[in-house]
């Protein structure tokens, strides 16, 4: 695929997203108003079930509303576990805010200091303590995907950087040859144990290196031919550092490492005896002159 090949398609999709996502955060928005007021001016005692049913009604739509917001609206794949529990807990704080707020209002009495122009504060107080609410829920959602859990020996481990980013070239190239693009939430699954931003830092990289590239759906693939390309290149490009130490490889035991391993074995050989030469023999005593 050429470069930049199928973006305007991607961009419209993400406008369409976009806005579909919107209208349906505040449909749901105005449907749970429209709910709410009806409970409350209902002209009728509604029977048990009725009654449990309106009760729970708001809290499912406000819960839908904000899942959905935070899975469509950003500019990003979202995973739809992250905003499904963002979602959870932007509706317990909602429905938190709206107890706390209606206390306040009682002991408040904005009438006394605005008269018929008390509406206004009140409007203004009670979107801004809204608007907290769904930023959380964001950040939350944003959040979730930097704090998966990585075996503490992974965590530990230093110069790990080159195996990793081998992997990821090895994934792409296996992409490439069942003639498909990968998300980063894809990525994120095949190589859980790398960090986001460390896989961001990589993905950075070796696009700033011509070696792959993406679209607006966080979707990835290689750019040309690895042919092009050499272990110098990612070496020196990327600033890695080879893993010449007895460092225990994290080896996933997949096909992928049997491809990495060979390569990272080939390079340490060829660094292991430079590297264990005494200094004495790098600087023999020179005579005073």
């Amino acid at each position: 695929m050429e470069r930049g090949e199928g973006l305007q398609p991607d961009l419209a999709g993400a406008g369409a997203k976009l806005t579909a996502g919107s209208l349906c955060v505040v449909s749901l928005l105005a449907l749970n108003s429209a709910l709410s007021v009806y409970i409350n001016l209902a002209d009728y005692t509604p029977g048990y079930l009725d009654g449990v049913g309106l009760m729970l009604a708001p809290v499912l739509i406000e819960f839908i509303g904000f899942s959905a917001a935070y899975w469509l609206i950003p500019h990003r794949s979202v995973p739809l576990r992250y905003a499904l529990t963002g979602g959870i807990i932007a509706t317990v704080l909602f429905e938190l805010l709206k107890w706390l707020f209606a206390i306040y209002l009682q002991s408040v009495s904005f009438r006394h200091i605005y008269g018929a122009m008390a509406v206004v504060p009140i409007t203004l107080v009670w979107l801004y303590a809204v608007w907290l609410v769904v930023l959380f829920g964001a950040s939350l959602t944003a959040s979730l995907a930097s704090f998966r859990y990585r075996p503490k020996a992974v965590r530990a481990a230093k110069g790990l950087d080159f195996y990793w980013v081998l992997r990821l070239v090895a994934r792409f190239q296996q992409a490439r040859t069942q003639r498909t693009h990968l998300p980063f939430n894809s990525l994120a699954l095949l190589e859980p144990n790398i960090a986001e931003p460390m896989m961001r830092s990589y993905l950075a990289g070796l696009a700033g290196m011509g070696l792959i590239e993406s679209d607006s759906h966080d979707h990835w693939w290689l750019s040309g031919s690895l042919s092009e390309h050499t272990l110098k290149d990612l070496h020196q490009g990327l600033g890695l550092r080879i893993p010449v130490e007895d460092i225990g490889l994290p080896s996933q035991g997949d096909d992928i490492d049997a491809l990495i391993l060979p390569i990272i074995e080939v390079l340490r050989g060829s660094l292991k005896a430079p590297l264990e030469r005494p200094l004495s023999l790098c600087f023999p005593e020179v005579s005073a002159p």
